[in-house]
């Protein structure tokens, strides 16, 4: 009988990844600053969503994804965070 956790896992990782990457951003919101740890066959890495900024008069979301190998943050915005995540998935996570 599979784990809560494995069931969770089946359920985040739909095989539907423009669906899967909407869920996935939608958790981030609900947890502003918290990092995520995020997992597919082709990445693990951490990720945030840092809130919203006013860029241009317009407000902005703005994320952050983890870089193991600098030890450090890339503050990202919303474009970019979608076509990098967009390259890979569906994905599993769970709060770090």
């Amino acid at each position: 009988m599979p784990s809560a956790r494995g069931l969770q896992a089946l359920k985040q990782a739909r095989p539907d990844k423009a669906a899967n990457l909407e869920q996935l951003l939608a958790f981030l919101h609900d947890r502003p600053g918290v990092t995520v740890q995020i997992r597919c066959a082709e990445l693990e890495t951490a990720v945030r969503f840092n809130g919203l900024e006013e860029e241009n008069g317009q407000v902005q979301p703005r994320y952050g994804i983890y870089l193991y190998t600098l030890r450090e943050w890339l503050e990202v915005g919303e474009s970019t965070f979608r076509t990098y995540l967009g390259q890979y998935g569906p994905y599993t996570w769970e709060e770090a």
